[in-house]
């Protein structure tokens, strides 16, 4: 009796580890995957469409790929607010309002550098796009650019 209570206990344990590793909220490969057009560049981007990816981000990662970034992607048009707190490496925010920049923010550094920061969106947005620090400058991304989703 005492070996069947065991197996048991073991078979359920890793049943629940299972579906930890399939719905964590920390696997970066879980996030769905498109392709966001500005100024004639492409960018790799994992979309953050839910409350739990979005307080996630990019936070705990040690990099970004070049052309890579994470599309925040929100139900409603209102002002927002992002900060770089569990970030290791600086970011360049997109502020984007039905398929039109309307700001951006550049050189975002990690809370661990200058301590906690609050970032507000120069205006009521409905996605943000999180490239790395330079991308802005480096692409002449500007106010009045357009911004096309590919969903893959």
């Amino acid at each position: 009796m005492t070996r069947i209570i065991f197996f048991v206990f073991i078979f359920l344990a890793a049943v629940v580890f299972s579906f930890w590793l399939l719905f964590r909220t920390d696997n970066p490969e879980r996030n769905e995957k498109s392709i966001v057009r500005i100024n004639g560049t492409k960018y790799e981007v994992e979309l953050a469409k839910t409350l739990t990816e979005q307080k996630l981000g990019l936070s705990n990662r040690a990099e970004l790929k070049e052309t890579a970034g994470m599309l925040f992607v929100f139900p409603l048009v209102q002002s927002r607010d992002f900060h770089m707190r569990g970030m290791q490496f600086p970011l360049d925010f997109v502020w984007i309002r039905d398929g039109r920049v309307v700001g951006t923010t550049e050189n975002a550094r990690p809370a661990s550098e200058i301590g906690f920061k609050v970032y507000p969106s120069p205006e009521k947005v409905d996605m943000v796009l999180e490239i790395n620090a330079g991308e802005v400058e480096n692409r002449k991304i500007s106010v009045g650019d357009s911004m096309e989703l590919v969903v893959k």
